[in-house]
C-alpha cells in the first residue's frame, strides 16, 4: 500500500497544498501558507478525534520545506502523512476516499474521478465552486460538494460525510453536473481532428 499498514476500512483524506510562496503572486483563489497551516491544524485537530480515518497532506511542487518542517508547524498526530510532491499526485487519487482543498485542479480532479470534495474555507473568503453552507446536521444533503467555513464543526461535518456519503453505495449519478462524458471528449478528438487535417 501507498501508506503503509493503515487498515483497509480506514477513509483516506488527501489534503493537498496548493500554496504560493511569499514572493509569488497570489490571486485571491490562493491561501496564504500561514492561512493553509491555520487550516490544517484545524482538520488534523478534527482528524484526531474521529475513528478509522487518515488524512495525507500533499505538499506543492515550489514548497521550499521538507516534509518534516511542515510537520514541525502542524498539531501531532498519529493519523497524519506528508508526501511530497515526487509521489504523482494520482497515486494518492487512487486511495482517496475523500479530496479536501481550498483552490486548486485537484478539485476537479477528483470529481472527474467520482470522490467527493470538502471546500475547507477557513477565512470565510472563497468558494471554488457553488456549493451549499454546511451550517448544521439538519441542512447537509448529499453533494458531490461540500463546503465548511467554520473551524468549530469541521469533525461533526467530516463524521456525517463519512456516515451518509462514504459508507453508503451512492450513486456515481450525484457527479452528472461535474464530469465530462464520453461525448465531450468525442468532440473535442472531433474538433482537434478537423483543425488539424
Amino acid at each position: 500500500s501507498i501508506l503503509g499498514d493503515i487498515p483497509s476500512e480506514t477513509k483516506i483524506l488527501i489534503y493537498p497544498e496548493n500554496t504560493k510562496s511569499r514572493t509569488a503572486p497570489r490571486f485571491h483563489v490562493f491561501e496564504t501558507f500561514d492561512e493553509f497551516v491555520s487550516s490544517a491544524s484545524d482538520l488534523i485537530e478534527a482528524v484526531n478525534e474521529i475513528e478509522d480515518v487518515h488524512l495525507v497532506i500533499r505538499m506543492h511542487p515550489g514548497r521550499d520545506l521538507t516534509p518534516e518542517e511542515l510537520k514541525s508547524l502542524l498539531p501531532a498526530s498519529e493519523k497524519l502523512t506528508i508526501t511530497t510532491s515526487e509521489r504523482p499526485f494520482f497515486e494518492l487519487l487512487s486511495i482517496a476516499d475523500m479530496v479536501i482543498g481550498f483552490s486548486s485542479t485537484v478539485i476537479e480532479d477528483a470529481l472527474q474521478n467520482f470522490i467527493p470534495v470538502l471546500l475547507l474555507d477557513l477565512n470565510n473568503r472563497y468558494m471554488h465552486y457553488k456549493s451549499g453552507v454546511i451550517e448544521s446536521d439538519k441542512t447537509m444533503e448529499l453533494s458531490p460538494i461540500y463546503y465548511i467555513s467554520d473551524a468549530l464543526n469541521i469533525k461533526q461535518r467530516i463524521e456525517w460525510i463519512l456516515e451518509n456519503h462514504l459508507k453508503k453505495n451512492i450513486s456515481k449519478d450525484l457527479f452528472n453536473d461535474f464530469v465530462y462524458k464520453n461525448d465531450y471528449f468525442d468532440n473535442l478528438v472531433r474538433l482537434i481532428k478537423s483543425k488539424v487535417e
